[in-house]
């Protein structure tokens, strides 16, 4: 079986495509691995992709074709040249296209309302499939060092510009926590090689596991650190709104010389506002475990919030390790993937 696989963005490809690619891989599928055009893009996909051994050349004639979140019409495109299957995993429906998928496979059960009669099918979450693959919690904390030290794990995102912004931040918020917590930053692979340190490293896998609270910018890495049962508080101050990518129609009005960047702080101030949850986890349970901090917050905000979770007595803290891993569900979607990908061949 042949399968071009379309992917965009650094969570769909880091997260889900190339985990998803090599279990297929394992089971006699051939992969073509397919990168899109994408405004959400960190610029090193490409890099990435190759670094992880994946191959971007020219796809042959494939089977049928599998999209990874993104806009609808380049799955069109590839489904009217090569006149397969399309189908789609992600959250959302792919915008003004999506009429060509012929099915959706859903990351979670909750996200089936929205899809109103399409044909869906749940499936789970590939995040779940990646961090299974890592190392227990015990083994990490062994590998870094850690015995008893409280580890706070931090996340400044997978593009250069909001990692540089972050930097000045973080730097800031350190010098008002509590004097024994241990802090380590995860580089993300999509954050060049030669992009200087600003604070202590750790690899992200094994923060993702190893850390006692994860601070992290909304995103994918979200799903992850839910499936490993991490606690984690998701910031999104105000000062980093003018670096957030945009899509479609209002994306291109926002990058517009004097009055752009006043209408895209306009913008994502009223998505957030209708959207109520920017972390994935609260998303699909309707409610706030995961604690959130958006808009006018400091580091100092940052930092006596970090504080105060330690402090209560880590009840939060527990009720997040308790309930995550439950709200985003265990490994095995790309099993069912599989399932579906050769039920859709066989009709």
């Amino acid at each position: 079986m042949r399968l071009l696989l379309l992917v965009n963005g650094p969570g769909e490809l880091y997260s889900w495509g190339i985990p998803l690619s090599r279990y297929l891989m394992n089971r006699g599928w051939k992969v073509f691995l397919k990168l899109l055009p994408c405004q959400f893009s960190s610029g090193l996909e490409e890099r990435v992709a190759q670094d992880e051994g994946f191959d971007l050349g020219g796809a042959e004639d494939v089977d049928i074709i599998l999209q990874l979140g993104g806009d609808a019409f380049w799955g069109w495109r590839e489904k009217r040249k090569r006149k397969v299957p399309l189908l789609r995993y992600g959250f959302g429906t792919g915008g003004f296209f999506n009429f060509a998928y012929d099915s959706y496979l859903l990351p979670h059960p909750s996200l089936k309302k929205i899809f109103d009669g399409r044909k869906a099918v749940v499936v789970g979450s590939l995040s779940s499939d990646r961090v299974n693959t890592l190392p227990s919690r015990k083994e990490a904390r062994e590998i870094l060092g850690l015995k008893d030290e409280f580890l706070l794990g931090i996340f400044p995102g997978s593009r250069l510009p909001i990692w540089k912004r972050a930097s000045l931040f973080l730097k800031e918020l350190i010098k008002t926590l509590p004097k024994d917590v241990v802090v380590r930053v995860g580089r993300s692979p999509f954050i060049p090689r030669e992009e200087p340190s600003f604070l202590p490293e750790a690899s992200p896998e094994l923060l993702l596991v190893a850390s006692d609270l994860l601070l992290t910018l909304p995103g994918t890495n979200t799903l992850e650190a839910a499936a490993c049962g991490t606690p984690m508080l998701v910031v999104a101050p105000l000062s980093f709104l003018d670096l957030a990518p945009m899509a479609g129609f209002w994306g291109s009005l926002s990058s517009l010389p004097i009055f752009g960047k006043s209408l895209r702080l306009f913008i994502l101030r009223s998505f957030l506002k209708r959207v109520g949850f920017i972390s994935w986890p609260n998303r699909l349970i309707g409610e706030e475990l995961v604690p959130e901090m958006v808009g006018e917050v400091s580091p100092r905000d940052v930092a006596r919030r970090i504080s105060s979770l330690i402090e209560d007595g880590g009840e939060i803290l527990r009720s997040m390790r308790e309930r995550l891993p439950k709200i985003v569900g265990g490994p095995g979607a790309s099993w069912r993937i599989e399932e579906v990908l050769r039920e859709s061949l066989s009709c």
